[in-house]
């Protein structure tokens, strides 16, 4: 029997630096892979914790992980924008 492989959202995360030299935005994340299985509920809640002094710029993109645990593993953009976001997090405090 055939098994459609689970739809993996890897979390790319860019933050640079921000504004005088020194300061830096800090990020924390409880989860950066995403499972999600066939005939689940494609959400998830992920914590985005700023540690840092400056504003943090998070992209999220969707990828599909393809032979997933083996050599020749690789990932695939997944073209669905609707998953694609962008956030920005002021620090905590």
């Amino acid at each position: 029997m055939l098994r459609r492989p689970a739809l993996l959202i890897v979390l790319v995360a860019l933050a640079g630096q921000i504004g005088t030299d020194g300061a830096r935005a800090q990020m924390a994340l409880n989860e950066v892979v995403v499972e999600f299985q066939p005939g689940a509920l494609p959400r998830e809640d992920i914590e985005v914790t700023n540690t840092g002094e400056e504003n943090l710029y998070l992209q999220v993109e969707p990828r599909e992980v393809l032979a997933r645990g083996r050599t020749g593993r690789s990932a695939s953009s997944v073209p669905i924008p609707t998953i694609s976001a962008c956030w920005s997090a002021r620090p905590a405090g």
